[in-house]
């Protein structure tokens, strides 16, 4: 994954080596997890499509949990919050 993202253009992100940017988009790699991020659908469509050249890919669509961090989008007023309620709740118990 490493060699197909520094080929299209996205370099690594110093203080973390699992993120890479490019432009107004952000990917980040967890093991066989991508999450991408971006303000250009079309920008962000494009990447998925190189990284389908050298990879089988499902899109799971907006995310919702990634590494036991609950994520919710507000599009409408521009809000995207993150928790980690149910990691806590298993700690506790």
């Amino acid at each position: 994954m490493t060699s197909v993202l520094l080929h299209f253009g996205f370099p690594k992100c110093v203080s973390d080596p699992c993120n890479y940017y490019f432009l107004m988009i952000i990917v980040r790699v967890y093991v066989d997890d991508i999450l991408t991020a971006g303000k250009s659908r079309a920008l962000i469509n494009e990447v998925k499509r190189y990284i389908e050249e050298y990879f089988q890919i499902k899109d799971l669509g907006p995310v919702k949990t990634m590494l036991g961090i609950n994520i919710s989008h507000n599009i409408t007023d521009g809000l995207l919050t993150m928790d980690q309620s149910q990691m806590i709740i298993k700690i506790v118990t």
